[in-house]
């Protein structure tokens, strides 16, 4: 099943990724800091996650379904982020118009 909520543009779009084994975890950071990021993480695509053993194309995005992987995978990235004071706007645009 092809995950259609992801946009055209998505590789233009600022993300982090960690890989660890078959898993592959993105985060993007407008949807992350925009739309609530953990709070709101089901309904806000701002991560995606993927088993590449399975699906190479990155087409099926688990994200609601491996909650378990996703919360671990997404805790170390975080976690590596703070470490490294990663540079991750938390600023709002005030430019962005948002099309809901």
């Amino acid at each position: 099943m092809r995950d259609e909520a992801r946009d055209t543009l998505f590789r233009t779009r600022p993300v982090s990724v960690i890989r660890k084994g078959d898993w592959k975890l993105l985060q993007f950071h407008e949807e992350w800091v925009l739309d609530k990021g953990r709070e709101n993480i089901l309904k806000n695509n701002a991560v995606e996650i993927y088993n590449l053993a399975e699906d190479i194309g990155e087409t099926n995005n688990l994200a609601a379904i491996q909650i378990d992987k996703r919360d671990e995978l997404l805790d170390e990235l975080i976690k590596w982020q703070q470490e490294t004071d990663a540079p991750i706007s938390t600023e709002i645009n005030s430019k962005y118009q948002r099309n809901d």
